[in-house]
């Protein structure tokens, strides 16, 4: 944009920031660690999956997995969240939160298998 609209819109002083950004102009420190928020485990298929159980079969394994993680790390999550892709490139998420934190696969799983049952009939070919 014009430099005068930007003017306008935000005011000399943070337009003028913006400007700098964009320009790579940055006298910030760069903070490269940070504490992980989460922790989870996805995986593209290199051919669809088909049908409930095999599905169900590689979901089983990504929550131990996911869950395996956490317990490395020391972490407990309250909530699960489950993305899937289609063969059309279409995506789905579902997520659940419960009231106290969990690594215990033994729970997660009951609750991210309901959610993979909750997906549209057309999610039954998994590509993600």
């Amino acid at each position: 944009a014009a430099p005068v609209l930007l003017d306008q819109a935000l005011g000399a002083v943070r337009a003028a920031h913006i400007r700098d950004l964009c320009e790579g102009r940055d006298d910030r420190v760069l903070e490269t660690e940070r504490d992980r928020k989460s922790i989870g485990h996805e995986e593209t298929f290199a051919s669809d999956l088909v049908g409930k159980q095999l599905i169900e079969d590689h979901l089983f394994r990504l929550v131990h997995e996911a869950t395996r993680r956490a317990r490395l790390n020391h972490v407990a999550a309250r909530t699960a969240h489950l993305k899937i892709r289609n063969d059309r490139f279409q995506t789905i998420t579902r997520s659940i939160t419960v009231p106290e934190a969990s690594m215990d696969p033994a729970m997660w799983w009951p609750k991210v298998q309901a959610l993979l049952h909750r997906a549209p009939a057309d999610m039954q070919r998994v590509r993600l």
